[in-house]
Formats: structure tokens, sequence, C-alpha cells
């Protein structure tokens, strides 16, 4: 199966998953650097990297369980929508069942 380009943008944006990858290999990366020149060489870079990684792993997380909330109130408010149409049909069918009921007088009239 072929490994995912952590550097891969898409639509649906970034989860943590993606975070974790990208650290990774970032980690590998940092690792060839310091086989070539050196641990001195990214010791001032490291700390910040993994800050920024924190932080946007952090953010990933927050706009995942976001995500999922917003999902959730789309659904209670298709809910909501399908609940007030119905009742709306069960009132126009009581109404017109009164109206042949009462012999034809108007509802309308019926209530105060």
């Amino acid at each position: 199966m072929p490994q995912k380009n952590p550097m891969a943008a898409d639509s649906d944006g970034m989860s943590t998953v993606d975070v974790y990858d990208l650290a990774s290999s970032i980690g590998n990366q940092f690792e060839k650097l310091i086989d070539c020149y050196g641990a001195e060489c990214v010791t001032g870079l490291m700390p910040m990297v993994i800050r920024v990684l924190e932080q946007l792993e952090e953010m990933t997380s927050r706009s995942e369980m976001e995500n999922t909330e917003i999902a959730d109130l789309k659904f209670a408010v298709e809910r909501l929508q399908a609940e007030k149409k119905f009742k709306a049909e069960e009132r126009d069918k009581y109404e017109k069942a009164s109206v042949i009921w009462m012999g034809g007088m108007e509802v309308s009239k019926l209530r105060p």
C-alpha cells in the first residue's frame, strides 16, 4: 500500500493522524541532518518545530471535535424540521377532520 504524503493537502483539512505522520516525517528529516552535520545544527530549531507541531495537533483536535459537534447539530436541526413538518401535517388533518365533523363550520370561527 502506498504511503500517504504528509504534506498533501486535501479538502477535508488535516486530521490528528496527519499531524502525527507529519511529525514522524520531520523527525526522519532531522535524523538525516544530524547524521550528516551533527546534532548542533538542529538544537535551536528542533524545540521550535516541536512546539509548532504540538500547537498544530491541539488545533486539529479541536477542529475535529467542532466538526463532530457541527454534524450533530445539523442532524438535530434536520430531525426538528422533520418533526415540525409532521406536526403541521397532523394539525392540517385534524383541522380538516374537525371541519367535516362540525358540519362544515369553519374551525377558525371556533378559535378565540
